[in-house]
């Protein structure tokens, strides 16, 4: 092969790269707000992995729940994801979502289902400790401006930095694994 086309080759390669991770890290990161005014500050990765903030409007004590996110997006053109949130005021309760980012009216969108599983003391009532649903989440920044006057910020109770996890673009981190937290 001409040395020039496999120049031209690589070129290309390293571009497509290299937008792939910009628009992995545009494509969910930010303020989003479900059909029950719920909101969620997320940051996502170079690698995809996600962070950041969840505030329930919807809880069984009728006060906001609030709790940490962590998560992945795969794909690129209309992302898939998953993530866990871990439940600061309900102990003992955790919540997963899945689901995909669409472009809907010209409006950013993730249709999403989730479960959600709370303690309980016996096995006798594990029948009645996991429920599930759907969300419909809009992109909304001011949604993420809370009672307190402040934002959340998408690293909050992350307990990691944007440079985990560099390997999916290219630039691994010395003495890092690259695996699920």
């Amino acid at each position: 092969m001409d040395i020039k086309l496999l120049q031209v080759a690589l070129a290309i390669s390293l571009s497509v790269s290299s937008s792939s991770c910009v628009e992995l890290i545009t494509a969910l990161s930010g303020c989003w707000a479900n059909e029950l005014n719920s909101t969620m500050q997320i940051k996502v990765s170079d690698s995809g992995l996600i962070t950041g903030l969840y505030f329930s409007k919807v809880s069984a004590s009728a006060q906001p729940a609030k709790g940490t996110v962590t998560g992945y997006q795969q794909d690129l053109g209309n992302p898939t994801f998953g993530f866990v949130v871990k439940w600061i005021t309900v102990p003992g309760s955790i919540s997963v979502w899945t689901g995909q980012y669409f472009i809907i009216n010209e409006k950013e969108t993730l249709m999403t289902m989730w479960l959600l599983r709370r303690s309980v003391s016996t096995s006798k009532d594990n029948w009645d400790a996991t429920w599930t649903g759907m969300d419909v989440f809009h992109r909304n920044n001011k949604a993420c401006k809370h009672d307190d006057g402040g934002t959340v910020s998408p690293d909050a109770g992350s307990g990691t930095g944007s440079n985990e996890f560099k390997s999916f673009c290219g630039f691994p981190e010395p003495g890092k694994v690259s695996h699920p937290p």
